[in-house]
């Protein structure tokens, strides 16, 4: 069943990432990472460590910076291996490239992922979280919050999903939604 769900999952993605074309902003990238257990498809997210910057204990996709030298899938699967461990991941595609309030530019890799049990491997993850897209799909709780940031606000959904203690929202929640319509859509044609 994995190759098939690859197959499938791989047939409905983006090819290449989507092109964005603000030099202000500084190019990141993030491993969404999927892997099939007890016949579910799972997707990990982590806990940014609190000492952190403009992300501080938000959860969110293994990821960061593109490095110099890099493109979106290096560093995606880099960041991935660095902060919790993934050796290796299966790229899949891309979703659409997300662009945030605090100054980047993020492209979601999809790769698909060996299940094992994953941890923190770096100072910038303060924990990790392994959960089934179905969670996702059928959140505990979802709210609408007023966002403050530099000189303005904006209403955003947050969700809450079982098994994660911190609610999911911005460009993670952006992301996991497109993945979830995206997959769902495209199921039956």
């Amino acid at each position: 069943m994995d190759d098939k769900l690859k197959k499938y999952i791989s047939s409905v993605l983006r090819a290449k990432p989507t092109q964005h074309n603000n030099v202000e902003l500084t190019r990141s990238a993030v491993m969404v990472p999927l892997f099939l257990a007890a016949g579910d498809l799972w997707t990990i997210f982590v806990e940014k460590s609190n000492h952190l910057g403009a992300h501080a204990g938000q959860i969110a996709f293994p990821g960061g910076k593109v490095e110099e030298g890099e493109d979106e899938v290096k560093a995606a699967l880099r960041e991935a291996k660095e902060e919790v461990g993934i050796e290796k991941g299966e790229v899949l595609g891309f979703l659409s490239t997300q662009e945030t309030p605090t100054g980047f530019c993020v492209i979601p890799v999809v790769a698909w992922i060996p299940f094992k049990k994953y941890k923190p491997t770096s100072v910038e993850i303060s924990r990790v979280f392994t959960v089934p897209l179905t969670a996702i799909l059928y959140p505990v709780l979802i709210e609408q919050k007023t966002v403050k940031y530099k000189n303005f606000e904006v209403r955003l959904p947050f969700i809450h999903v079982k098994g994660i203690p911190k609610p999911i929202w911005g460009v993670t929640l952006r992301i996991v939604t497109e993945l979830l319509d995206t997959i769902q859509k495209n199921r039956f044609y």
